[in-house]
């Protein structure tokens, strides 16, 4: 008789043990599985993406539905920070479907879901999805994810959003635009890491090896610039050594740009509000993008590496 082997259920840490630099840089490069199961195509847009002094995991998009979808992932119980950093991030990126990852979610939280799935109207979906690791014998370990929650009549939904968008200029299409324009004016930023996609920021560096980077945004409404560490340091680490040479740091940028009503001074970040619909705004953008930009690189430089 054929041997029949146990199902194992692994702790999510035995397959990724850093939320930041294992799970999320993994779930990236494999949104074809949790497509699957959500029922969409899912291309990824970026990962780490500056919202304020926050970082939404992934940005992805639906080309089927020209749809931005935004991925919250937990390797932990689903808590009330990332429900709240979810409701946030939803004002600054411009997302219509939201999929929040975990390996255990509580009655309240599945209640909030369908709450906002029945209280938000079409374009927007809300899903909970449920993450397992399971082992059989000695295999190696598989993901499964499990939709736990969901908007009701998900498909007819899907073909709704598909009609009205259908003769909807891309956002993606709008930024790739936005991008090129920057370069055009500002050429020497293709050496800092700027690249011409759909994404809604641009992670900037003068070198690989540099312990920070500086990131530039643009949403609907506003404009911003960010300091953070390197792709895969967590944020607390990096916030740590920032908090070292933040007096320095300032007083390099200078009282003006720092912090801002809606900003968290403690954080490194500033923002503006300006109608980025109106392409007439876009080369004032632009340029305040460059200025700030260049003044962020060079005094994260002189602070943090005595240049």
């Amino acid at each position: 008789m054929r041997q029949i082997e146990k199902l194992q259920t692994l702790n999510l840490r035995e397959a990724w043990q850093n939320e930041a630099s294992d799970f999320t840089p993994w779930l990236s490069e494999n949104l074809d599985r949790l497509g699957e199961v959500i029922g969409l195509d899912l291309d990824i847009e970026d990962t780490e993406v500056s919202v304020g002094s926050y970082y939404a995991d992934i940005l992805a998009t639906d080309p089927g539905g020209n749809r931005r979808v935004l991925i919250e992932n937990q390797l932990e119980k689903a808590d009330h920070r990332h429900l709240g950093q979810i409701l946030t991030y939803l004002a600054g990126l411009e997302a219509e479907v939201i999929i929040w990852i975990a390996p255990e979610f509580s009655e309240p939280h599945l209640a909030a879901i369908e709450w906002l799935n029945r209280h938000t109207i079409e374009p927007f979906a809300f899903f909970a999805v449920r993450l397992r690791v399971v082992r059989i014998g000695e295999s190696n370990p598989a993901s499964v994810f499990e939709v736990v929650q969901r908007p009701n009549e998900w498909e007819r939904q899907i073909q709704a959003q598909a009609r009205q968008t259908r003769n909807r200029l891309p956002r993606a299409d709008e930024r790739k635009e936005y991008w090129t324009q920057f370069l055009e004016r500002h050429p020497d930023f293709a050496s800092l890491g700027m690249k011409v996609n759909g994404s809604p920021s641009q992670w900037l560096s003068r070198s690989p090896e540099a312990e920070f980077v500086v990131s530039i945004y643009r949403a609907l409404d506003g404009i911003g610039v960010f300091l953070r560490g390197r792709r895969g340091v967590p944020a607390v680490e990096f916030n740590r050594k920032f908090h070292a040479v933040r007096v320095r740091f300032q007083e390099l940028v200078g009282d003006e740009i720092w912090g801002g009503e809606e900003n968290d001074p403690e954080h490194p970040g500033f923002s503006v509000r300006i109608d980025m619909r109106d392409k007439e705004n876009w080369e004032q953008a632009i340029d305040w993008h460059a200025e700030h930009a260049r003044k962020w690189l060079e005094a994260a430089k002189t602070v943090f590496h005595g240049e």
